[in-house]
Formats: structure tokens, C-alpha cells, sequence
């Protein structure tokens, strides 16, 4: 499942960790498996998901599905591999031992035209890392939306954004969210453009 070119990297992407907290892995999987997983999740009824409130506001589509350990479908075999052998992986990476999400669930996001996700952080006291699977196979700049930004803490003023990660092809995306530093956004995307990826959290394990 893992791309041949991260066969003995784990100590160099291990340091890299401590010392961000936050990388980049790319590429991730094979490539066959990955183009597979592009093109199955274009097939899939995607449905709106958006809210305002004063804490948060959003608007991008999202396909929501538990991996069934029956199914040979290559989204139920990568969420499996991400639940169980993938998430072990990351966890050595990381250096504290991970679990999957406590519903199972697998997430597959696409934002379009004027999607977007405003700052904010995703510690809650139970997630420990946020993971990013970027299936985006086109580029575009900055300025037209869609990258990922981290931003300077808020009682830094003006907002800064201090790293921008464009969306990614076949990249694993992951930062730390025991803690609140990582606030982040998705500036709203103006163009035609398709910005997919699978996303979500892996929990501290229980006491």
C-alpha cells in the first residue's frame, strides 16, 4: 500500500516530526493505488456540508462511508489500511501509539468553486493528530484559493499566515492537535477547480 519510495525513511520523517510537529509525505501510496482512489471517489454522490456560527463556518461537499472489511472497493481498502496497519505506521512516526476514529468513519472532502474553511483548530482534548490524504491532480496559485494555511497564533495581529501547503497529490498531510497551536484555514476557492481529499483525526487512545 505504501509508496516504494519511503522503504527506510522513517527515522527521517520521525525527526521531522519533533521538530514541527507537523509534515508532509509525499508520495504515499502506491501509484496505481492512488490513481484508483482518485477515480472512484469522482463517482461518488459528494453532498453539501456548510455552516455559520460565531465559532466556525464552512462550506465544501463530503462523502461519508465506514470501510466495510468485506468490501474490495480500493476507498474501503485504503480506510482500512489507514484504520489499522496505516495508522500503526504513523503512530512509530509520531511517537505516541493512535486511534482510529471513534465511529469508524472515513471522510471524503471536495471543495469547488466557492468552498472554503475558516481558521480555527481542531484540538479537542480527545483528537491527536489531523491527517490530510491529498488526491488533488491539479495546481493552481495560491491567490485563487483552496491551499491550506497555517496561521500565527490569533493574539499575533494582523492574521499571518506562516505556512501554505498547496493540495496535494498522493500526500499525506499530517500536524499535531494535542495541543492549540496549529490553527488553520482553507481560503475560499475561486475557480473551477476540484480540491478532493480524505481527512479526519486520529484519537488519543482511551485511559
Amino acid at each position: 500500500m505504501l509508496h516504494s519510495s519511503l522503504a527506510g525513511r522513517e527515522a527521517e520523517l520521525a525527526a521531522e516530526w519533533r521538530a514541527r510537529g507537523s509534515m508532509r509525505i509525499q508520495p504515499l501510496l502506491d501509484d496505481e493505488v492512488a490513481g484508483a482512489l482518485l477515480t472512484e471517489l469522482r463517482g461518488l454522490p459528494h453532498r453539501i456540508n456548510g455552516a455559520a456560527t460565531p465559532d466556525l463556518a464552512y462550506l465544501y461537499f463530503r462523502y461519508d462511508t465506514i470501510p466495510d472489511p468485506a468490501c474490495d472497493h480500493v476507498l474501503c481498502t485504503v480506510g482500512r489500511w489507514l484504520f489499522g496497519n496505516g495508522r500503526a505506521w504513523i503512530g512509530e512516526l509520531v511517537g505516541r501509539p493512535l486511534e482510529p476514529p471513534g465511529d469508524g468513519g472515513l471522510a471524503a472532502t471536495l471543495f469547488s468553486k466557492g468552498c472554503y474553511l475558516d481558521p480555527h483548530n481542531d484540538a479537542d482534548g480527545v483528537r491527536s493528530v489531523t491527517y490530510v490524504l491529498g488526491l488533488t491532480d491539479e495546481a493552481w496559485p495560491a491567490e485563487r484559493g483552496g491551499h491550506l494555511e497555517f496561521l500565527a497564533p490569533p493574539s499575533r495581529a494582523p492574521v499571518r499566515v506562516v505556512e501554505r501547503r498547496a493540495p496535494g497529490w498522493n500526500s499525506l498531510d499530517l500536524f499535531d492537535v494535542e495541543r492549540d497551536t496549529h490553527i488553520h484555514r482553507i481560503p475560499m476557492l475561486l475557480d473551477h477547480r476540484e480540491r478532493r481529499a480524505i481527512s479526519g483525526w486520529f484519537r488519543r487512545p482511551a485511559p
